[in-house]
C-alpha cells in the first residue's frame, strides 16, 4: 500500500517517439490530450525521420495549435534510445514519462503514476499495468491479451478504484510507458546508446542500475494504459531482442534468473486478479456460470462452441473439478482460474459469485463436483438451465450401459427392471448418495430448471421415463458445421471390380461402448469366412480403419491412425478414399459430433438405430441405421448389401440376404415431424419402460421430409436461447469501490499456473480411469501404498 508524503513535482515531461504508425501516434496524442490530469504535461514528440511523409505535417499542426506540445524533427533516423535521451536532455530538470506513440491513456492516469513514484523515498521507475508490457500484463504476466484499445478507459478506471494507492516492487520497469524521477537520471544518468543502439533492452539495464544504487521499480496497480505493441520496430524486432538479451547478460549476469524467479513467484496475481473480479461485477453482459465435469469430449466442444457463438452477449465463467474436493472457477474471456476447497471453502465461492454478480447458471453435467454445487442456485437465488449431454442424471450411468459396455436395452434383458439394472453397473453413485436420496435431489433439480435443453428426441424421452413431468426443449446443439452438402460416392465404386478395396472407416476415441471391441469382431469374422473361402459374405474386399484410437490395442486388422486434432480429421478421413463411414456404438448417443464431421464431409453412413443417429440421418441419401445390438454374422452381409446399393444393382444372388433385413433407409425416421407424445409420457414408468423403443408420437402422416443441409442447421443457441438469460444492468463504480476488499480478498485463492496443472490433470485422469470398468480391476493389481503415494503426490502438487 502506498502511502504519499513526499513533495511531488507540478510539471512532467511526456516524451513520444515517433516513428510511423501515423494512425497509432493519432489516437496516442489524443488520448494524451483528452485525459484530465491535475498535473501540468509538457509533451515532446520527437519525430525520428519517418517514412511516411504525412507524420511531421501531423506534428507540426500540433505543435502550432497547443502551447505545451514540442515538436522534435531528425533529419535522419537515430533510433529509439538517442531519442528518448534527447527527449530526457530538453526535459532539463522535469521527471518524464516515457511514453510509446502506440499507446493510449485514460483518465488521470499521469498524475496516478507520479503519485506511486512519490509514495515512498527512492523509487526510480514506475510502470502501470497494461495488455502488453510483459511483467505488468494484464490479465497475464508475460502475454500480449486480445483487450481492445476502445476498453481501455473502462478497465483503467476499474484499476483505479479497486487498486487505488497499491503498488508492487518489480524487478525492471517497462519502457512502453514508464515514469522515471528526475533525481534517478541525475544520479546514474540517461539510456545507454552504447550498449543498445536503436532499441530494446535499455530500460532493463537502466533499471538494474537504478537497483545497484538500491532505488526501486515499481508496478503502479491503479493505472491500466492500452498498449498495441511492436508497431515501430517490425522486421528489425527479432534481431534487437536477441542482441539486447546479449548485452544485458553481459552487463547484468542476473538479469535472467532475476525476472524468471519473479515470473514463477508471480506476486502481481492478486492485483489483477482483484481488478478482474471488479470488470466482471461491472459487466455490460451477463455473467453465466457452466457447471462442467473436467474433462474434453462433445461436452467441452458444445460449451466452447457456445462461448464462441455469445462472445459477445454473455460472460462465461466455468465451475468444474479439478481434484475430489477441489473445484476450479475459470474465467474464460480472461483465462483466469481461482481454486476453492470444497466444503471447507464453499462460502467464500457463494460470496465471490455473488459479488461479481452471477446472473444465471447452466449446468452442463455435474460428474466429479463435490455434491454442494446442487445448492448453488439458490445461496446465488438465481435461476439455471440444464443441458444434457448423456444420462449421468439418471441413476449416474452416463451411457446406460452394463459391465461389458452394451446399451441396457438389449433385448435379453428386456424384462429386468432398467433401475436395478442400473444400480448394478455404476461406477459409482451421484455424489455417493444412496438411491433413494440421488432420486430426491434428482427431481428437485430437474423440476426446478428454468430449462432442459436436449440435443434429440430419443435423449428426451428416456429422461421423461424417468421423470415424467420435468418440461424438455429438444434443440440441436451448437455444431461448427452449418452446412453439411449433399451425400457423394466415393469415385472408386464406380469402377469396383473384386480386388478394389471397399474402405469402412471408424472414427473417434473407441471404448467398448462406442464399439471398439464390435469393430475387431467384425474384421476378424471377415478374415475368418476368407480363410474358408466362403464366397457369400467374404466376397468383398473389405479394409477397416480406426481414424482415432481405442480403449485397447485392436488386431492388426485394422489400421489404426492415431489420436488428430479436430482440424485435421477432414484430411485424415479423405485420404482414407472412404467407401462407408460406420459407427458401432453400443450406446444411445445423444448427439455426437463426429457424426457432424463426417455430414460435412458428405459421405455414406452406416450407424445404430439408437440415440441421435436415426434422427440426424432421417432422409439423407446413402445413410443407413441397423438394429443396434447386431452381431458380426449380421454386420458383414449390411456392407455387402450397402457396395451393392452403392454400385446401382440388386445385391448378388452369391451373397446372404441378411443385410437386407437387418438394415434400413434412415428416411424411415422422420425426426422433423416426431414429436413427444405428452399423454403416453405420463403413462410411462420406470417398470414399463422399453429402452429398445423410447415413447415418441407415431410419425406424422405427412411424408417423409427431404434431408437438405438448412434443416439439420441449429438455430435454438443464436437466438432464443439468449432470451432466457437475464439481462444485465452494469453496477456503479461505487459498487467496486464499496466491495473493493472483497475482491482483493477472494483473489488471494491460488491461480492453477502451468506447474500444477499438469499435476492436477493426472490426478483427475487417474481417478477417472479407476471408475472404468476395463481399468478398475487393473487398478487392483497396484499395491496399494503405491497408490496412496502417487495420490498423494500429485494431490498436493496440484492443491500448493
Amino acid at each position: 500500500m502506498m502511502s504519499m508524503h513526499l513533495k511531488q513535482p507540478s510539471t512532467i515531461a511526456v516524451i513520444i517517439p515517433i516513428y510511423n504508425a501515423l494512425a497509432e501516434t493519432k489516437q496516442c496524442i489524443d488520448s494524451v490530450l483528452n485525459s484530465n490530469n491535475k498535473k501540468q504535461l509538457e509533451i515532446y514528440l520527437i519525430e525520428d525521420c519517418s517514412t511516411d511523409d504525412k507524420v511531421r505535417p501531423y506534428i507540426e499542426n500540433l505543435a502550432q495549435m497547443h502551447v505545451n506540445i514540442r515538436g522534435i524533427y531528425h533529419k535522419s533516423n537515430k533510433g529509439f534510445v538517442y531519442t528518448v535521451n534527447e527527449g530526457i536532455g530538453i526535459a532539463q530538470t522535469l521527471d518524464i514519462i516515457l511514453l510509446n506513440s502506440d499507446t493510449v491513456v485514460n483518465n488521470d492516469w499521469a498524475d496516478r503514476l507520479c503519485a506511486c513514484a512519490y509514495s515512498k523515498p527512492r523509487i526510480a521507475t514506475v510502470t502501470p499495468f497494461s495488455n502488453n508490457a510483459t511483467l505488468c500484463s494484464f490479465p497475464h504476466m508475460d502475454h500480449c491479451s486480445d483487450l481492445k484499445a476502445s476498453q481501455s478507459r473502462q478497465i483503467d478506471r476499474v484499476f483505479s478504484i479497486v487498486n487505488a494507492r497499491r503498488s508492487l516492487e518489480i524487478p525492471t520497469g517497462v519502457g512502453f510507458c514508464m515514469y522515471i524521477r528526475r533525481t534517478i537520471l541525475d544520479r546514474i544518468g540517461a539510456f545507454s546508446e552504447q550498449h543498445f543502439g536503436r532499441g530494446y533492452g535499455e530500460e532493463n539495464d537502466f533499471c538494474f542500475r537504478a537497483k545497484a544504487q538500491y532505488w526501486s521499480n515499481l508496478l503502479c496497480a491503479d493505472t491500466y494504459v492500452h498498449h498495441h505493441g511492436g508497431r515501430s520496430f517490425s522486421d528489425e524486432k527479432k534481431q534487437l531482442i536477441e542482441k539486447a538479451m546479449q548485452q544485458l547478460n553481459q552487463l547484468h549476469p542476473s538479469y535472467h534468473s532475476t525476472i524468471q524467479e519473479f515470473i514463477s513467484r508471480d506476486p502481481v496475481a492478486p492485483l489483477r486478479t482483484a481488478a478482474l473480479l471488479a470488470i466482471l461485477a461491472n459487466n455490460k453482459v451477463p455473467n453465466v456460470l457452466i457447471l462442467r465435469h473436467a474433462w474434453g469430449g462433445g461436452t467441452l466442444k458444445h460449451i466452447n462452441l457456445l462461448k464462441q457463438q455469445n462472445k459477445t452477449s454473455v460472460e462465461y465463467i466455468e465451475l468444474y473439478p479439478l481434484s475430489e474436493n477441489l473445484v476450479a472457477l475459470h474465467i474464460g474471456r480472461y483465462n483466469q482460474t481461482l481454486k476453492f476447497e470444497i466444503p471447507s471453502q464453499l462460502q467464500h465461492l457463494i460470496d465471490l459469485c455473488n459479488v461479481i454478480k452471477i446472473d444465471h447458471i447452466h449446468m452442463h453435467h455435474l460428474l466429479g463436483l463435490p455434491a454442494e454445487v446442487l445448492d448453488l442456485p439458490s445461496a446465488l437465488k438465481c435461476e439455471y438451465d440444464i443441458t444434457l449431454h448423456d444420462y449421468y442424471l439418471l441413476e449416474g450411468n452416463q451411457c446406460i450401459i452394463d459391465n461389458q459396455g452394451r446399451y441396457l436395452g438389449k433385448k435379453n434383458t428386456r424384462q429386468q427392471n432398467l433401475t436395478s439394472q442400473l444400480s448394478t453397473s455404476l461406477r459409482a453413485q451421484p455424489f455417493n448418495m444412496s438411491v433413494p436420496e440421488w432420486k430426491q435431489k434428482r427431481a428437485t433439480l430437474l423440476n426446478n430448471a428454468s430449462r432442459i435443453i436436449s440435443p434429440s428426441y430419443q435423449t428426451s424421452a428416456l429422461y421423461h421415463s424417468f421423470c415424467k413431468n420435468i418440461n424438455i426443449t429438444t434443440e440441436l446443439h451448437s455444431d461448427p458445421h452449418t452446412i453439411y452438402p449433399s451425400p457423394r460416392f466415393n469415385p472408386q465404386a464406380s469402377t469396383y471390380n473384386p480386388s478394389t478395396p471397399f474402405n469402412v472407416i471408424v472414427i473417434g476415441a473407441l471404448s467398448k461402448e462406442k464399439g471398439a471391441d464390435l469393430l475387431e469382431a467384425t474384421a476378424m469374422y471377415h478374415k475368418e469366412l476368407t480363410a474358408r473361402g466362403k464366397e457369400d459374405d467374404a466376397t468383398l474386399n473389405l479394409k477397416f480403419f480406426l481414424v482415432g484410437y481405442a480403449y485397447r490395442q485392436l488386431d492388426d486388422l485394422i489400421t489404426v491412425t492415431g489420436k488428430y486434432h479436430d482440424k485435421e480429421l477432414a484430411t485424415k478421413i479423405t485420404a482414407l478414399k472412404p467407401n462407408l463411414i460406420w459407427f458401432p456404438a453400443l450406446w444411445p448417443e445423444t448427439y455426437s459430433y463426429t457424426l457432424s464431421s463426417v455430414l460435412a464431409l458428405g459421405l455414406p453412413i452406416l450407424a445404430p438405430n439408437i440415440g441421435a443417429f436415426p434422427e440426424r440421418l432421417s432422409g439423407r441419401p446413402q445413410s443407413w441405421v441397423y438394429d443396434w445390438h447386431s452381431s458380426p454374422t449380421k454386420i458383414l452381409p449390411i456392407f455387402n448389401y450397402i457396395h451393392d446399393k452403392q454400385l446401382n444393382h440388386s445385391p448378388s444372388t452369391t451373397r446372404s440376404n441378411e443385410g437386407r433385413k437387418s438394415i434400413e433407409p434412415a428416411a424411415s425416421f422422420n425426426s422433423a415431424s416426431s414429436r413427444l407424445n405428452s399423454s403416453n409420457l405420463d403413462a410411462c414408468n420406470l417398470d414399463s419402460f422399453n429402452p429398445d423403443s423410447p415413447t415418441l408420437a407415431p410419425p406424422n402422416t405427412a411424408p417423409a421430409r427431404t434431408w437438405i443441409q438448412s434443416t439439420l442447421t441449429p438455430s435454438f443457441y443464436p437466438s432464443r436461447y439468449l432470451k432466457g438469460i437475464p439481462s444485465r444492468t452494469p453496477l456503479a463504480y461505487d459498487y467496486i469501490r464499496e466491495h473493493s476488499a472483497s475482491f482483493h480478498r477472494y483473489s488471494d485463492h491460488h491461480i492453477q499456473s502451468t506447474s500444477d496443472h499438469w499435476a492436477a490433470t493426472a490426478l483427475n485422469t487417474l481417478r477417472y480411469l479407476k471408475r472404468l470398468r476395463l481399468m478398475g480391476p487393473i487398478t487392483k493389481i497396484i499395491p496399494k501404498p503405491w497408490q496412496q503415494r502417487i495420490k498423494a503426490r500429485l494431490a498436493k502438487a496440484s492443491t500448493s
